[in-house]
């Protein structure tokens, strides 16, 4: 048996190709496993709920003043998840997972809580990052992992008793998976679902070549979704379909593309035609033979107004060499005040306007879903770089540097 002991004391101590070379379609199903290693464990599980019915767990752990069973239901087609719940003489809270649903108690993980169980944000948060997660072996489908929380802050139960026996649940909902392709191995990542069976609309996915995939601490790690197309070395892939468990993931390999459009690094810059705020005609590809820096940020993001003075400055020492782009995602009602404000901070360039009530506008197709985003174009239209925030920023004026040999 594993025993896991706290105390709160110690506690606190889209598609777009030129030139394309299509082959037949592929289709391959990507098995996915468990990764617990991939990221954090976030409350997103939400509370269980006590059983009402008589006890039937065996090898219930000793010293034991009173408990109560504790359950929560992920999916009709699952078994229910089991959970005891107990207080011991010292008045600590005991936690035990029947993470194989065996009933048995006897070889599970042992949680130990110490008798101080108000909330306290940042030291649960420290707790919880620092204790073992507890592997629930469903029948049938890859593992997944969770952690026990007791420290209730703000969930309302429908009742008084289940409120006092309160258990929350951390969870870390991760799958990878690799496959082959024209003698290539591809590693597949899938995230963003808040229980075992994988919501379609809240799946993330990461396609690269194996050895690749980037550091989960990158801030600037670029997701997919479904039914997403995925350019990896001229090589097109779209992530079509997947299973309710996340089990399996089916992608569709169309063959080599000379030429590919999209928002990504490696990728040319996709086809932006449109107006200026000074109601000027733009269109990206007049400014092919120059370096273009796209700025993707609005009026509502305090890091983007933050970085402004940054970005004026950068304006200074490169303006002459490299074309400078602003688009403003924002709505409708903001336009007066975007005008505004590029006046009043002195940001002497080019900028669009792009509403975000708008299906298809311009950030949607560059994928940009962190702001400020900075895509740095090179004069043959390729994508060099792309970064979002002031940590990526720096990353990107030591690039401009290295072209223009600046000191």
């Amino acid at each position: 048996m594993i025993v896991c002991k706290f105390s709160f004391t110690l506690l606190l101590a889209s598609l777009f190709t030129i030139g394309f070379a299509q082959q037949s379609p592929h289709t391959i199903p990507v098995v996915m496993t468990n990764d617990v290693g991939s990221g954090p464990f976030l409350p997103w599980a939400g509370e269980t709920q006590l059983y009402k019915g008589e006890n039937f767990f065996r090898n219930m752990p000793e010293n034991i003043v009173s408990f109560r069973i504790k359950k929560i239901s992920d999916d009709p087609g699952l078994p229910e998840l089991y959970i005891f719940y107990g207080i011991n003489r010292e008045n600590e809270r005991v936690v035990i997972f029947d993470a194989d649903f065996d009933k048995d108690l006897k070889n599970e993980t042992k949680y130990i809580f110490g008798q101080d169980v108000s909330y306290k944000k940042d030291s649960v948060r420290h707790l919880i990052d620092s204790i073992p997660p507890v592997e629930i072996r469903y029948p049938g489908i890859p593992s997944i992992f969770l952690k026990p929380s007791v420290f209730n802050c703000c969930i309302k139960y429908l009742s008084k008793e289940d409120s006092a026996w309160h258990l929350e649940l951390y969870t870390n909902y991760y799958r990878k998976g690799a496959f082959k392709q024209k003698n290539q191995s591809y590693q597949l990542e899938l995230s963003g679902s808040v229980s075992p069976v994988f919501r379609k609309d809240l799946a993330d996915f990461y396609l690269e070549k194996a050895d690749t995939i980037p550091e989960k601490s990158n801030d600037n790690i670029l997701t997919y979704k479904l039914k997403s197309t995925v350019y990896v070395d001229n090589r097109e892939f779209v992530i079509d379909s997947l299973s309710k468990y996340g089990d399996t993931v089916w992608v569709v390999y169309n063959g080599k593309v000379d030429s590919a459009f999209g928002g990504r690094v490696g990728l040319f810059a996709k086809p932006i035609q449109t107006q200026t705020l000074k109601m000027r005609a733009f269109n990206l590809a007049s400014l092919r033979g120059d370096f273009v820096l796209l700025d993707f940020w609005g009026t509502w993001c305090g890091p983007c107004i933050k970085l402004i003075p940054e970005l004026v400055a950068l304006h200074k020492k490169y303006g002459n060499k490299v074309k400078f782009v602003s688009v403003a995602y924002d709505k409708k009602q903001n336009y007066e005040k975007l005008k505004k404000m590029v006046k009043d901070k002195h940001m002497n360039w080019t900028h669009l306007f792009t509403d975000e009530d708008t299906l298809n506008n311009i950030s949607d197709q560059y994928e940009v879903s962190c702001y400020p985003t900075s895509i740095l174009i090179d004069p043959q239209g390729k994508i060099v770089f792309r970064g979002c925030g002031s940590q990526n920023f720096t990353a990107l004026t030591n690039l401009l540097s290295s072209y223009f040999n600046s000191e």
